[in-house]
């Protein structure tokens, strides 16, 4: 017969199943708190999740830099400037430099030593990206300062544009030392120096520029492909990453309290294997879950098989119940009583 329980006994078991249950209701609170949390995180992947899905949703955000590094982009710059013996600079939608222009003809760098000069090629590298907005191929102009030959190539993401590619320095037939003189005047440049750097210039044809056009709009083009896969595939990562976290924290929270539970949990998978069980459980059973993992617990006295396999039937069939009783063995083989049993 087993021996009964002292005054103190019962009245430090009290105390221990009071402060369990002070812990148990501060862990509901976190866990509603958390749930709160999780529904908002929930919101925010949801939008993100369809951001990636339907792309054209979030790219009013985006910028050309978002896809590609600045540090790739000024080296791409250099390097095809330096191919086609031509000046290039990126710019964003509004005109403002991205990169600073590469391979800059020295004609150019004595008008943009100028304050007229740089400023008048400042308004023309903005009228040429305000055009680029407009137009998914190629344009060819004229700067306002001398009359080189210009041109812009827009880059796009998801019909937005975003970026252009401002090419110079090709000098027609036309531009002539009078033009060059009238430069000089109407800037205020040093004559000499205009006409000695123009003088260095080679007159090219046309045709030369559309090639170079050509392959800057493929690589454009492939560039704002290359980029947004990368930025898509990096936001689901994100998002998926999130999704984990999210997860694992709220595992934690639902762990805390069922840990906190004054009565044994466990709990089975589908095929009645154990993949938990509380500190309770193993107070009363004396079983711990290292020694239960994975494994069936053979614990039910034979009288108790008929309920038991009534509970079985109805966990199978997604049904909850609760207040069932009925009787366990223990690890030494002694029987609990009764077990409030409640599955949800």
């Amino acid at each position: 017969m087993a021996k009964k329980p002292t005054y103190e006994e019962l009245e430090q078991r009290v105390k221990e199943l009071e402060k369990a249950e002070v812990e148990r209701k501060k862990l509901e609170e976190d866990l509603r708190q958390s749930e709160k949390e999780l529904r908002e995180i929930k919101r925010i992947l949801e939008d993100r999740v369809e951001s990636v899905l339907s792309p054209e949703k979030s790219l009013a955000d985006l910028e050309v830099t978002d896809l590609v590094g600045i540090e790739t982009l000024k080296e791409l710059n250099e390097v095809f400037a330096d191919a086609f013996d031509i000046c290039l600079l990126l710019t964003d939608a509004n005109g403002k430099y991205i990169t600073g222009p590469s391979n800059l003809c020295e004609p150019c760098q004595v008008i943009r030593r100028t304050e007229k000069g740089l400023e008048r090629c400042k308004a023309n590298d903005a009228l040429l990206a305000k055009k680029a907005q407009v137009s998914a191929h190629p344009i060819i102009t004229r700067c306002s300062n001398i009359g080189f030959i210009d041109a812009v190539v827009p880059i796009h993401i998801g019909g937005r544009h975003v970026a252009s590619w401002l090419v110079g320095q090709f000098c027609p037939p036309e531009v002539d030392e009078k033009r060059v003189r009238q430069c000089a005047l109407k800037i205020g440049a040093d004559e000499q120096e205009l006409l000695a750097a123009y003088d260095k210039m080679k007159s090219r044809p046309v045709e030369e520029l559309e090639n170079a056009l050509e392959l800057l709009a493929v690589i454009a083009r492939r560039l704002s492909e290359y980029g947004f896969n990368n930025l898509t595939l990096a936001r689901e990562i994100t998002s998926r990453k999130l999704a984990e976290e999210t997860l694992r924290q709220s595992e934690e929270k639902s762990r805390g309290v069922l840990e906190a539970s004054p009565d044994p949990i466990v709990v089975y998978d589908i095929q009645g294997r154990v993949i938990y069980l509380n500190q309770a459980f193993t107070r009363v059973f004396s079983w711990t879950q290292e020694e239960l993992w994975g494994k069936k617990i053979h614990y039910v006295p034979e009288a108790n098989w008929p309920e038991t396999q009534m509970m079985i039937g109805m966990v199978l069939k997604g049904k909850s119940f609760s207040g069932i009783m009925s009787r366990r063995h223990t690890k030494q083989g002694n029987i609990v009583s009764y077990l409030n049993l409640v599955v949800n």
